[in-house]
């Protein structure tokens, strides 16, 4: 492994080989030694321990491992935070079955080992003096105009949806508009816009300057704030991990010219920030609800946002605790690849074609019986019948996907091609093409959200029509790139036939 000159005196000894090894084997030791004598306490510190050990490498190679390192962070704000921060506080959290408390643990400390080890095998690529696109200017300055266009019309409409919603929401609880309470925007409203972050996605792809990038990267966040008010935080806090990992990219990829995205001040401004922010986001939820921290919580408001935000842990025990009942049901190909494989099975082409059934939005019973979709049927079994189909949910997480596909095993090669894809940041986005870029932050936009959600999640983009409609948009703004260019190349060429006639 290569890791860059920052911090390589601990590197070399904090993080050689020989004491990977060392913190792992004590990590796996007392797991495995606290699940056979159920003391479920020690587990959970020797998942914390290769835990710290995993985000320290993260943070001390921080420009070269941000992707890896801002995972781990989520994957203790939606997995991990909930039993540390009771176990701090003195509140039950081993109220599970045995068997769902180990099986929760273990697949939390080989997926924390396998992800430490695929980011460590990476080998980092020093960084350019001036990394460039390798494309015509000419070619380059139609396709950014095109997204530009793209990006204005679907950034107006999506406003006008989003504060539309907002107005009708405003005064609804959180818990009611999640059960089902909808508005059904035309057709048009609602194409262009979920077609505007990936306009977002692909206009920062093509590298544009530091001003513009600002520009698209506040309205994308600011754009996320009505939902937020509405009670959504977790869909606020994606936009700012991914606008964290964009500075990253960038600072490594500066153009010829171009200074340092992440300066001192920066780095002291984004600190303060985040700190506010959590605590911000942990009064919001009183807020909303027209009472106060001090007489719903005892603990401080910063823990108790990890604490409530740390809920899909309980899922994760539940996907073990009714593993039995889940595995019953018939026709599952593959819970990791759900999204990927329903939207296959049972778009309109395949349901003309093939007559497959339309899954419907929503939850239902439909949903339970025919998706690949393991978040509908924990929710079924773990809430019962009732409960779920009025609206509510458990959600699901990468961990149990996977278990529930191969086992441990898939848990640990999942996790592992998921480090090694996390490290590899900097290697993608130095080949310098312009697909490669977009696919990259199409992925990087969604791929920090699969602790709670589905395993593929960050690639499902693709099965999409939106996507298509996307890559449909610019092959044809290619196309004009092209004509322009042939153009071009036949006047210079007529030019330089007269002047040889001359």
């Amino acid at each position: 492994m290569q890791i860059g000159n920052r911090n390589k005196a601990y590197n070399l000894i904090l993080f050689h080989p020989l004491s990977a090894i060392a913190v792992a084997a004590l990590s796996c030791a007392l797991v495995e030694f606290g699940n056979n004598h159920l003391d479920y306490h020690l587990s959970l510190t020797g998942v914390m321990m290769f835990w710290i050990y995993g985000i320290s490498f993260g943070i001390l190679n921080l420009y070269e491992l941000y992707g890896y390192t801002i995972m781990q962070f989520l994957l203790f704000v939606f997995l991990l935070s909930r039993p540390v921060i009771a176990e701090l506080y003195h509140v039950e959290w081993t109220y599970w079955s045995d068997y769902a408390l180990a099986g929760s643990l273990k697949a939390l400390l080989i997926s924390e080992l396998a992800m430490f080890i695929g980011a460590y095998l990476i080998k980092q690529p020093e960084r350019l003096p001036a990394a460039k696109l390798k494309w015509k200017e000419r070619d380059h300055s139609i396709i950014q105009n095109a997204l530009l266009i793209l990006l204005v019309a679907t950034g107006i409409v999506c406003s006008y949806s989003e504060l539309s919603h907002y107005m009708i929401f405003r005064d609804m609880s959180y818990e009611t508009i999640y059960m089902g309470a909808a508005v059904s925007d035309p057709l048009p409203v609602r194409v262009l816009t979920t077609m505007f972050p990936y306009a977002v996605f692909a206009y920062l792809a093509t590298i544009p300057n530091k001003h513009r990038s600002l520009l698209i990267l506040m309205a994308y966040i600011i754009l996320g704030v009505p939902t937020f008010l509405l009670g959504n935080r977790t869909s606020l806090v994606l936009k700012i991990a991914f606008a964290t990992m964009y500075f990253f990219i960038r600072d490594f990829s500066r153009k010829e010219g171009e200074g340092p995205w992440i300066t001192r001040p920066i780095k002291i401004g984004f600190s303060i920030f985040v700190f506010f922010a959590i605590a911000f986001l942990g009064a919001y939820n009183y807020i909303r609800m027209g009472t106060t921290a001090d007489n719903q919580t005892f603990m401080p408001l910063i823990a108790d946002f990890f604490y409530k935000q740390g809920t899909t842990y309980d899922t994760l025990c539940q996907g073990f605790q009714y593993e039995s009942a889940i595995r019953s049901f018939p026709g599952t190909i593959s819970y990791s690849f759900g999204p990927v494989i329903d939207s296959l099975q049972h778009n309109t082409l395949s349901r003309l074609l093939f007559g497959t059934t339309d899954l419907g939005s929503g939850n239902s019973i439909n949903m339970v019986l025919n998706s690949n979709n393991l978040a509908h049927r924990i929710s079924y079994i773990a809430l019962g019948e009732a409960s779920y189909l009025e609206g509510h949910g458990r959600g699901s997480t990468f961990l149990l996907e996977t278990y529930y596909d191969g086992g441990y095993v898939f848990v640990f090669i999942y996790s592992l091609i998921l480090g090694a894809f996390l490290a590899s940041f900097n290697k993608l986005i130095q080949k310098r093409k312009w697909i490669t870029n977009t696919l990259l932050l199409f992925s990087a936009s969604s791929v920090m959200m699969i602790p709670r959600s589905s395993a593929s999640d960050f690639i499902s983009f693709i099965v999409t029509p939106h996507f298509w409609l996307m890559m449909a948009y610019l092959l044809v703004a290619h196309c004009f790139a092209t004509v322009d260019r042939f153009n071009l190349f036949k006047i210079k060429l007529a030019t330089s036939e007269t002047k040889e006639n001359n």
